[in-house]
């Protein structure tokens, strides 16, 4: 279904993806990248994740993963493995009850630590790091975007039927 999305949203073999997620849908995504009909295919630079269990799924080598997990949110640790420490993955956790600003504070619960938009002011707050994790990963997003001033967003919802 992933794969006729893709080709249905008209990604092209040699076009660089960016795949990025929320919550538990990290790990279809994480599965799809990992799929060696998908890897034979397309060309999926990086997998952006946000408060995703992925830690027990193998990604293949250069393929950039950055994997943003809150202290206070039990979704990532879902899997019962921790995220490998590799070259390629990068596992930024913040731990919201230290933040600055309050609404992180505010957020720093089970419940409240997992909705997205906390999420985006954690990825927010990596901009401009100079961490070589988080470059190599800003540099696998660069190719992805190769200066665009504007990207192509694409959603589809997957329905499930009875048979």
């Amino acid at each position: 279904v992933v794969e006729q999305a893709m080709r249905a949203a008209g990604i092209r073999p040699d076009e660089p993806v960016l795949v990025v997620v929320h919550s538990q849908g990290g790990l279809v995504a994480a599965r799809v990248v990992a799929d060696p009909a998908i890897q034979s295919h397309y060309d999926v630079a990086a997998v952006l994740t946000a408060g995703s269990p992925i830690g027990g799924i193998d990604l293949p080598d250069g393929v950039q993963v950055m994997s943003l997990e809150h202290s206070q949110d039990a979704v990532p640790a879902l899997d019962g493995r921790p995220n490998p420490d590799t070259p390629f993955r990068t596992t930024v956790e913040r731990d919201l009850s230290r933040s600055a600003d309050p609404r992180d504070r505010a957020a720093a619960s089970p419940f409240g630590a997992h909705p997205l938009s906390v999420y985006e002011r954690t990825a927010r707050g990596l901009e401009g790091s100079d961490d070589p994790s988080v470059q190599g990963f800003t540099a696998a997003l660069d190719r992805v975007l190769a200066g665009a001033v504007s990207a192509r967003t694409t959603i589809f919802q997957g329905v499930r039927t009875a048979r």
